[in-house]
């Protein structure tokens, strides 16, 4: 794994901190790349672009792709997550990519998690890295960087679902009129008592 794309104990240095790392990869769909989920967190050298502090900003996430048999760095990309919606009178919250799913060499499902007060909120956006700046050899983004571009296919919490914490995707079965299934898993953060393990099945219409 290159350098950059380490984890970190701190936020400090280019790496990003060991708890919100990449948690998983999406390999291509002729298996020759693999591709790191951006960051949960902007890493430590990428944290001025908007301040660390600042929730009410888009944030940037790098998105690397790596040859699957050398594992050199073949590209990397800038993802931004939506900034936190905080209602009124809450303290804060978090927000990060927390999956991703490729379908295409440039095209991708992107979920995004947002966390305020023990609730989750789910959007999942489709993206693409067509025109967007390679930033492999940034070493810190400066805020000039083209990201990827993103539009979003669906809100959960929007569409009437309780979506818990999503933190894996994949397409599921076809239906029988050739329609895509998409399958959205939540963990329980092995909290029992307050979480639960869901699966959302979600039909994806080809016909369009």
């Amino acid at each position: 794994m290159p350098r950059g794309a380490r984890p970190s104990r701190t936020y400090r240095g280019p790496t990003s901190r060991r708890d919100v790392h990449r948690s998983v990869t999406s390999r291509s769909p002729d298996a020759r790349r693999v591709c790191g989920t951006p960051t949960a967190d902007p890493r430590g050298s990428d944290r001025r672009v908007p301040p660390c502090t600042d929730h009410s900003s888009l944030r940037p996430r790098r998105r690397t792709q790596l040859d699957r048999r050398t594992g050199h760095n073949l590209a990397q990309y800038v993802y931004e997550t939506e900034p936190v919606s905080v209602p009124r009178g809450s303290t804060g919250g978090d927000r990060g990519a927390s999956e991703m799913l490729q379908l295409s060499k440039a095209d991708y499902l992107v979920i995004e998690r947002q966390y305020v007060e023990g609730e989750n909120q789910i959007q999942v956006y489709r993206a693409s890295t067509k025109g967007a700046t390679d930033v492999s050899r940034s070493a810190a983004l400066t805020g000039t960087e083209i990201p990827m571009k993103k539009e979003l296919v669906i809100d959960l919490v929007v569409s009437g679902m309780s979506p818990g914490n999503v933190e894996a995707v994949s397409f599921g079965p076809d239906f029988a009129d050739g329609d895509t299934s998409l399958v959205l898993a939540a963990d329980d953060n092995f909290n029992l008592a307050t979480q639960d393990t869901v699966f959302h099945l979600l039909r994806v219409n080809t016909h369009k």
